[in-house]
Order: structure tokens, then sequence, then C-alpha cells
């Protein structure tokens, strides 16, 4: 008995850029003016080591010592004790995050761009939650190869 071969396919090779929208919408969120934007550029200029190093010096967030010499990032006085950590948006989706440790659930050089949103009131719908506090809102992928000179 003879057995079926398999039909044979030629090789297709697809590629998409699956940041396009997200950042499309990112930048219609900055053009309505609520929350602090970092984008691709800003990032690099900051050349962080960790991701606290992306947030240093953004209005409304502070950075603390943490556990494991990594620094936590919080909201500035927005919780009811204070300063407070953020809901935490990584690609869109909420990620838990209670403690601001931001390198336990992303690497500094995946950052592609960053939205915060230090008061409940100017955050966007889909980035709201019950915490009491604002939102930060994290974008991968690969950053672009910076120019040669």
């Amino acid at each position: 008995m003879l057995a079926a071969l398999p039909p044979a396919v030629d090789t297709m090779r697809v590629r998409a850029d699956r940041m396009a929208v997200p950042l499309a919408e990112f930048e219609r969120r900055r053009k309505l003016g609520f929350g602090h934007f970092l984008d691709e550029a800003q990032i690099t200029a900051r050349a962080p080591n960790n991701v606290a190093d992306v947030f240093r010096s953004t209005p409304g967030v502070v950075t603390m010592p943490g556990q494991f010499g990594r620094d936590r990032v919080l909201l500035r006085g927005t919780g009811m004790t204070g300063d407070c950590p953020p809901a935490v948006f990584l690609n869109g989706l909420l990620i838990p995050n209670e403690d601001g440790d931001l390198d336990a659930i992303v690497n500094a050089r995946d950052v592609r761009a960053v939205e915060v949103y230090a008061r409940t009131a100017s955050v966007p719908l889909q980035f709201q939650t019950r915490n009491g506090c604002g939102s930060v809102v994290i974008w991968t992928g690969a950053r672009s190869a910076p120019a040669r000179q």
C-alpha cells in the first residue's frame, strides 16, 4: 500500500508591525493633552538602565528604592496615603503590580513608549481601574536603530 504524500506548499513569509495601531492611538491620546507621554526618541535619549529610569523627571512620578536594588515607580500624592503605585498596562493589558516594581514585568530595553496619567480624572476609559491612583501605560517593541553619522 502506498502512503499519501502531503502537498508541497511554497514558503510564505509574513511580516507585520503589531505596534502600528497602538502607537497611532498613543499619538491620538497625546494630542488630546491629558497625561504625560514619552515616545521612542525621548526614551532613547534617557538611556535607561532600568524601567524607573524611563520615568524619572516625568511630572507626577516619583521613584523610590525598592527590593532587590530596583527602584519602584509611584505616582505622587494621588493615593489616600500619599504616593501610590499606579495601575500598569503593558501593551494595553492590565498587569498586576502592587508595589510599583516595573522591572519585574518589563525590560527597559523593550520599552518603546509610555503614557502616564497621574490623576484618576485624566485616565482614558480603557486604562481606568478602581485603584484610587492613576495609570501607567507601557508600549513595548524593538526600538528603531539610531541613525549613523
